[in-house]
Parts: C-alpha cells; sequence; structure tokens
C-alpha cells in the first residue's frame, strides 16, 4: 500500500496506525467502567475526562449516561449486556472520537441507530471536520447515510462499481 507515493511497511506501519482511529460495527466492552470504554487501554491517571466527555456528546451518548445513577462510573456488565445495539454502537464511536486522531474510519456504525440519532451523529462529524480537519472515511451499506459525504465509492465484489458525489450516484442508479 503507498500513502503519499510512500510505501507502507513495517519500518513505519505504527506511525500511520497513530493518526487513525478505526471504529467497528462491533466493540469489546468487556466488565468496565463506561469511561473506561471510551478510554480503553490508557491506565486512569493519563485519561481526559474533558475529553470523554465531548467524545460522548459528540457520539450522542452523553445525555444517556448523565441519567445512569452512577454516570461514568457505571458498570454494564460483560460485554454490556444491559445496552442496546445502539448505544453499544455509540460507545464505540464514543472510544473512536475520544483518541482524536487525524483520520476516523468508521465501519458500519450507524447501522444499529434510529434515523434521528443517526442523523445527530453526522451533524457532530460535520461539525467535527470542519473544527479539527478531521477525515473520515464512512463505510455503510446504505447509501443514504453518505449523503453527506464529498466523494462515494460503491464496491461489487471487492472492485469499484461507480464513484461521484450522492446527487451524482442518484441520478445513475
Amino acid at each position: 500500500m503507498l500513502i503519499d507515493d510512500q510505501i507502507i511497511n513495517e519500518k513505519n506501519i505504527y506511525a500511520y496506525r497513530s493518526i487513525i482511529s478505526y471504529v467497528p460495527q462491533e466493540i469489546y466492552l468487556g466488565n468496565l467502567k463506561i469511561w473506561e470504554i471510551i478510554a480503553f487501554g490508557q491506565f486512569e491517571k493519563d485519561v481526559n475526562m474533558e475529553r470523554i466527555i465531548e467524545s460522548a456528546k459528540n457520539a450522542e451518548i452523553h445525555n444517556y449516561i448523565l441519567s445512569l445513577p452512577d454516570k461514568y462510573d457505571t458498570y454494564f456488565g460483560d460485554e454490556g449486556v444491559n445496552l442496546s445495539g445502539g448505544q453499544k454502537q455509540r460507545l464505540a464511536i464514543a472510544r473512536g472520537l475520544y483518541k482524536s486522531a487525524q483520520i476516523l474510519l468508521l465501519d458500519e456504525v450507524t447501522s444499529g441507530l434510529d434515523r434521528h440519532t443517526e442523523e445527530l451523529f453526522i451533524n457532530s462529524i460535520k461539525k467535527l471536520i470542519k473544527e479539527k480537519s478531521l477525515i473520515v472515511i464512512f463505510v455503510s451499506h446504505r447509501v443514504e447515510a453518505l449523503k453527506d459525504c464529498d466523494q462515494i465509492y460503491i464496491f461489487n465484489k471487492g472492485l469499484i462499481e461507480n464513484y461521484g458525489s450522492y446527487s451524482y450516484l442518484k441520478t445513475t442508479r
């Protein structure tokens, strides 16, 4: 793979990984407190609580967290058994945003969200793109979820079938 005409290899892969935050459709939750889920892998002394809250707000889960008796110190049980699919996805999104990476790769992250929450989340991402010069790669089977993207690529069996803006693709389908 090449990025800016540079071959990605074992010598530079970690530098590239440090600027990318990947948010999968399913995440590991464990039996952790909410703040530990969002700041996953960090020692407590290194955690930035303001950034956790900001990430939760942008992922549209902060208000739900505030409704819980122990707020950000709430445990959800092993693998988040007490959470809905949409709530798990919003925690995954908050985790991805917490990293403050330059590139955010969102893999089917809105599939478990209702349309209203999806719209709120996409508006938060658009705001972050402007404020932080964030690059977002958004993977979705729902082309409608990609309507605000600059460029959309449609793949079929691993090959690019079509590409363009949402309005262009809408007229060619």
